[in-house]
């Protein structure tokens, strides 16, 4: 049996099991279980409660599966080597989500032309999360720069907490619709209140501006090429060699992302920006 768990910053513990049923592999979620404490002995001694409940022994666990922090992974006192010493056999795995997930932040969070692009994403968001000002850029008027139809209206996302490769959804719906987006913050910018008006010019200047550009390509090129890996690790059909496939393959598209062609395509402004 292989025991995948995970902490939350609300104090609750998910658990679910994987196991063997009829030679092939199952897995069922178990249940959300509140904790009083996030530490590693206190997280142990719920595992051992659940599992006691479902009447299974600690002894048969064979794979335990979470995340990196310390609390799960310690090599001292953390859940996964509490468990090895009364489970021996119970191999400890980092979560592959999880670690694609690290891989993503340290590298986008090093690079100030990406972090602030995801600054300028995130701030449209927030302009934009009120009744009116949605509405406005639902319903503005698109003129017809060219004969190619626009993309119907999509709404903006907040970007994730702690999930970046959930991040694509909320660059998408920015990258896709930059047109109707400065249309509206022009229209908006004609408001009286201040705050709007000021909030308003801020994005347009922020969204014209070649930095953010460049780091709304570029963040369209990462995320839209880890997006499969990243649903792919947190399937319930992955395996190991699979995985390693698909992660190479992956690796493999964004090294030929760094070709002259696709970095020049970076650097040109839509045509349809440069008529606003």
């Amino acid at each position: 049996m292989k025991q995948q768990m995970s902490a939350t910053r609300s104090k609750c513990l998910c658990v679910c099991a994987i196991y063997i049923n009829n030679g092939q592999p199952a897995e069922t979620f178990v249940g959300f279980h509140e904790v009083k404490s996030a530490k590693g002995k206190a997280l142990f001694q719920l595992v051992l409660d659940v599992l006691h409940k479902m009447e299974l022994r600690i002894e048969d666990v064979v794979g335990q599966c979470y995340d990196g922090a310390s609390n799960m992974s310690g090599k001292e006192k953390g859940v996964a080597t509490r468990v090895q010493e009364v489970a021996p056999k119970a191999i400890y795995v980092h979560c592959y989500g999880h670690l694609l997930n690290l891989a993503l932040q340290d590298r986008l969070q090093e690079n100030t032309v990406i972090r602030n692009a995801l600054g300028v994403v995130q701030s449209i968001q927030n302009f934009f999360n009120t009744p009116k000002q949605e509405n406005v850029l639902r319903s503005v008027h698109m003129p017809d720069i060219d004969p190619t139809p626009y993309n119907p209206y999509i709404k903006l996302k907040s970007l994730s907490e702690t999930s970046w490769s959930c991040r694509w959804e909320a660059v998408k719906a920015v990258e896709q619709q930059p047109e109707r987006i400065l249309l509206a913050l022009i229209e908006l910018s004609k408001e009286k209140d201040v705050k709007t008006f000021v909030d308003a010019k801020g994005l347009v200047k922020a969204m014209l501006e070649f930095p953010f550009i460049l780091g709304l390509h570029a963040l369209k090129v990462i995320f839209s090429n880890t997006n499969a890996l990243a649903r792919y690790l947190q399937g319930h059909d992955v395996d190991v060699m699979t995985a390693k496939t698909t992660c190479d393959a992956t690796l493999e598209t964004l090294k030929k992302c760094r070709e002259k062609i696709c970095f020049l395509s970076f650097g040109k402004k839509p045509e349809k920006l440069q008529q606003i």
